[in-house]
Formats: C-alpha cells, structure tokens, sequence
C-alpha cells in the first residue's frame, strides 16, 4: 500500500462564482491526501484535495474534490 500527500499553490484558467462554489482568485492553495493499495499489475488508491484561496479575497468557499484511481499495467 502507499500514502501520498501535498500542499501547494493552483494558478486556475478563469475563476468561478455560482450558487455552490466560490473561488474569486485565479490563485488558489491545495492540500492532498489519499492511500492506495498497490497489486502485482493494478493499483488502487482513493484521494481527497481541498482548494481555497486562505481568505485573500472574500467570498473564499473553496472546493473539494473526492478522487478514485484505478491503473492497470499491461
């Protein structure tokens, strides 16, 4: 099995305000962390990463993401 984390800054593409999220800077800080089982061929891992902007500029809602990975080495 493994762990795998980070933290970091995002220079995001366009920034975004609706009704579920909000992150009015193209500057972002990320933090990651997730485990994984690795096989003889195939790894599984499951992962979670939040990005925020740490309150440089209000609203700061932020996003998370939930991530499945699944790679088969043939």
């Amino acid at each position: 099995g493994y762990l795998e984390g980070g933290i970091g800054g995002y220079v995001l593409s366009k920034t975004v305000n609706n009704d579920t999220t909000s992150l009015p800077t193209s500057f972002q800080f990320g933090s990651h962390f997730g485990t994984g089982l690795l096989m003889k061929n195939a790894s599984l891992g499951l992962a979670y990463q939040h990005l925020s902007n740490a309150g440089l500029k209000q609203p700061n809602g932020g996003i998370n993401f939930y991530l499945a990975t699944v790679s088969l080495g043939l």
